[in-house]
């Protein structure tokens, strides 16, 4: 059978939805494939399912060769949260469709790619206002939206706080060997000797317990005045890595108490996990979110579940009190705006900045695909490389069913 190399979406495409204006400009090419007349998958939902072999047939590089050219595009536009969109291709007697409601398909890889990026993104633009009162940063920088370094700690533009820090060392224990709570423990210790320059007590003072004693299992602090947001700032990578929900949980625990080890945190990394998961695998948001709900949780860290979404970002609590940056992660994949927008709004309110823009980051970075970060921002990643160069690794690890 002949394929055409092009063709215009408003002529060979019947759009059964609204598409954006620009959108009739677009040419996609279509990819020769031996999968012809292979039983239809639809995306419903993030859940893959077949249809019957004599109903509606897919050519799967097709529709995998279209989503990967109109997502971000249609993300660009703001539009991807708000519609479904139907495209339907005829080619002689065979109908390919490819199909998606709500949010369209993003690949595992880009999600994953988002999550890791997202957090060193947030933390990136965060660190320039830590510390600093709202009413100052609107005084000093309008509406600060680049990655320029600088702050209090007199950051090179782009270089990873600790929230960042702690996030490679955790991921890396998940990276070329088996994971082990020992490599984590080792990965935490080798940067702390380094003598950074930006150390949480609840962190500084669990490292050199765990410095004295050698013991990841008890150097955590427990005390209420130790509900920091030290732990959920680093746990991503495991929420990434891991698909099975026992491992995920039990993992998300030990790594959160080798420094906070009180209940709050730990179930905040374990509901900030889940969510994560939800997300990887294609769920909508509310479904994310009923998932963590779901789980046996402190009552804080569920009221920090439940956050109204309609807040307006001046409502929100942005301090390094772990249920206020759980709380703010939550609010931000409920907006309908951009991942630039919101973390902007979010590192705009001042405080603990770097933290909070990091938390919310991998989330709403998981939840919007790599490519929904900004490339001026990507660009100037200290830990760009080594972030996606990691990103192969996890997904097999999810693959694996581990």
């Amino acid at each position: 059978m002949a394929f055409v190399s092009s063709f215009d979406p408003c002529d060979a495409l019947p759009v059964r939805h609204h598409l954006p204006s620009q959108f009739t400009e677009l040419r996609v090419n279509a990819i020769e494939s031996p999968n012809l007349g292979a039983p239809k998958k639809r995306a419903d939902g993030g859940k893959n399912r077949r249809v019957d072999p004599e109903g509606e047939r897919v050519h799967p590089e097709i529709v995998t060769h279209l989503w990967s050219f109109y997502n971000p595009l249609i993300m660009a536009d703001n539009c991807w949260r708000k519609a479904s969109y139907e495209l339907e291709i005829h080619l002689g007697e065979v109908d390919w469709v490819g199909w998606r409601t709500g949010a369209l398909s993003i690949e595992i890889r880009d999600r994953i790619g988002g999550g890791l990026l997202g957090v060193a993104a947030g933390d990136a633009l965060g660190a320039t206002l830590e510390f600093m009162a709202a009413a100052d940063i609107r005084l000093r920088y309008g509406v600060h939206r680049e990655i320029i370094g600088g702050g209090p700690f007199d950051w090179r533009p782009g270089q990873g706080t600790d929230d960042t820090d702690l996030t490679w060392a955790v991921l890396s224990a998940y990276l070329d060997g088996p994971y082990s709570l020992d490599r984590v423990a080792e990965n935490m210790l080798r940067w702390f000797d380094t003598g950074p320059r930006d150390v949480g007590g609840a962190t500084t003072r669990a490292l050199q317990r765990l410095k004295r004693t050698g013991d990841p299992l008890r150097s955590g602090n427990t005390g209420d005045r130790s509900c920091g947001n030290g732990s959920l700032m680093r746990c991503i990578p495991t929420a990434l890595g891991r698909s099975d929900p026992t491992t995920r949980c039990r993992e998300l625990a030990e790594i959160s108490a080798v420094t906070h080890a009180h209940i709050q945190c730990i179930d905040s990394c374990v509901a900030y996990g889940e969510i994560v998961d939800c997300l990887v695998e294609g769920a909508e948001v509310p479904d994310a979110l009923a998932a963590a709900r779901a789980l046996n949780l402190h009552p804080k860290v569920r009221g920090a579940l439940e956050i109204d979404p309609r807040l307006p970002v001046e409502r929100l609590r942005t301090s390094g009190y772990v249920i206020d940056s759980l709380g703010c992660a939550v609010w931000a994949i409920q907006q309908d705006t951009t991942f630039e927008e919101v973390i902007v709004a979010l590192v705009n309110r001042g405080d603990d900045t770097d933290t909070t823009g990091a938390i919310a980051g991998g989330l709403v970075g998981v939840l919007h695909g790599v490519n929904a970060i900004p490339s001026r921002w990507r660009e100037k990643l200290e830990y760009h490389d080594r972030l996606i160069a990691a990103v192969p690794q996890l997904v097999a690890r999810r693959e694996a069913k581990s």
